[in-house]
């Protein structure tokens, strides 16, 4: 029972961290498509904790 409790527990540790590298993954894109879009006003942006913010404006 014991080897069963930690071989599930482990598969559950492995899907969370693939969950977690998706969704950095999702907002690393979006993050580029965003900063891709305004790459021709001089202005820089910053990916900050999920909120993207001016970072200067020159």
């Amino acid at each position: 029972m014991n080897k069963l409790f930690s071989t599930v527990y482990q598969n559950a540790q492995m899907y969370k961290e693939e969950r977690e590298q998706l969704k950095l993954s999702r907002k690393a894109t979006a993050f580029e498509r965003f900063a891709g879009e305004f790459a021709d006003t001089h202005v820089s942006y910053q990916n900050i904790n999920g909120f993207i913010l001016p970072l200067q404006v020159a």
